[in-house]
């Protein structure tokens, strides 16, 4: 790798130049070094290359673990799968109209700074942004472990946890500028971490597949970011009806 020089998108530069350095093969054993090694040797803040790991994460090209580290990808997994859905159902419809007993419990639900997630979209990196994370339980069994992500430019003051329990996809029927018309969609393969582990009762550093779900207006207008991670034993209950297409 190179030593990096000042440029209009550092972060960027840092991403593009740790992917060649993955793809060269520079890494041994997959294993990416600690974030303050790369910074001392691209002369680029911790904060930097933070950024540049969280872009590699978000493509599936490496898995981040506390306490373990960050770990390419083995190159057996598909890399992400980006496609747009323009007909939406919300996913625990499709779990309870499929006979299903459905169940929620809100984790937390908080305002934060998202600097990388705000960058994607198009925000700016100050943007504050209303995180609710839950599980979704499916015949008392954890099925997707997801955080909605809204700014709190599209909505000031989320609804009532009643209401946060339900769908992203209720909260703006009822409570956004406008409903969601449509979601741009990724799938990221991944590793399960500490955390997916202990909410999903999933198997640590167990191949899985992480769902970005970006939502938008019928008009184009970026209303809120999903992550979705789904207990990869129980993916087929519900993935013929969600992306039939994908699944053989």
């Amino acid at each position: 790798m190179k030593r990096l020089g000042p440029t209009r998108s550092l972060a960027r530069e840092t991403h593009n130049e740790l992917r060649a350095a993955i793809e060269a093969g520079e890494f041994a054993d997959s294993k990416i070094p600690p974030e303050a090694e790369l910074a001392d040797h691209l002369g680029v803040s911790r904060t930097t290359v933070r950024a540049a790991l969280q872009m590699l994460e978000q493509q599936g090209i490496v898995s981040r673990q506390r306490g373990v580290g960050t770990r390419v990808v083995p190159h057996g997994v598909e890399r992400s799968l980006k496609v747009e859905f323009n007909r939406l159902t919300a996913l625990d419809e499709l779990l309870t109209d499929g006979g299903h007993e459905l169940a929620t419990e809100i984790l937390d639900v908080r305002t934060e700074v998202l600097p990388t997630i705000a960058e994607t979209v198009g925000l700016s990196r100050d943007e504050e942004w209303h995180v609710v994370e839950k599980i979704w339980y499916t015949d008392a069994l954890p099925a997707v472990f997801l955080r909605d992500h809204i700014p709190t430019s599209v909505i000031a003051t989320l609804p009532s946890d009643h209401v946060v329990l339900g769908s992203i996809f209720r909260i703006f029927t009822e409570h956004g500028p406008a409903p969601i018309a449509f979601a741009r969609t990724e799938f990221v393969p991944r590793l399960v971490d500490n955390e997916v582990a202990s909410h999903l009762k999933m198997k640590a550093g167990a191949p899985y597949v992480r769902v970005w779900q970006r939502h938008h207006s019928i008009g184009h207008r970026f209303l809120a970011i999903s992550q979705l991670d789904v207990n990869d034993e129980l993916r087929i209950l519900f993935s013929r009806r969600v992306y039939p297409s994908m699944v053989k």
